[in-house]
């Protein structure tokens, strides 16, 4: 639950920061599995530590390597998400498009037992 407000501050901080651009920097589909991936970490975190100083430290280092990983400044995160934020219709797509890439991935694990 710490963890929620961890990446709630987060997300707070960058619809109030981010400029009024009309496109995001970052399109659908890699936004919706950048979030599948922060949202991981977010459980990962939230099932294992106590969200204390040292693992909320290490929760956003790893946040970072994710972002890292997929070529996305923080810059560049908030402005999408400021983005999607004011463009709710936009967003819904972005969750669907995360929703169906769990779903696909959730197929793939279970045809492999």
């Amino acid at each position: 639950m710490k963890n929620c407000i961890c990446l709630m501050m987060v997300l707070a901080f960058a619809a109030c920061s981010a400029g009024g651009k009309t496109e995001p920097e970052i399109k659908k589909e890699k936004f919706a599995d950048l979030l599948i991936e922060l949202y991981a970490n977010e459980g990962i975190f939230s099932g294992t530590y106590n969200l204390d100083s040292a693992s909320t430290v290490a929760l956003v280092a790893r946040n970072d390597r994710v972002l890292k990983k997929f070529g996305v400044t923080k810059e560049q995160f908030v402005q999408t998400y400021k983005y999607y934020d004011e463009n709710k219709k936009e967003l819904e797509k972005v969750y669907q498009i995360a929703l169906d890439s769990i779903a696909a991935r959730r197929d793939r694990l279970n045809k492999a037992r």
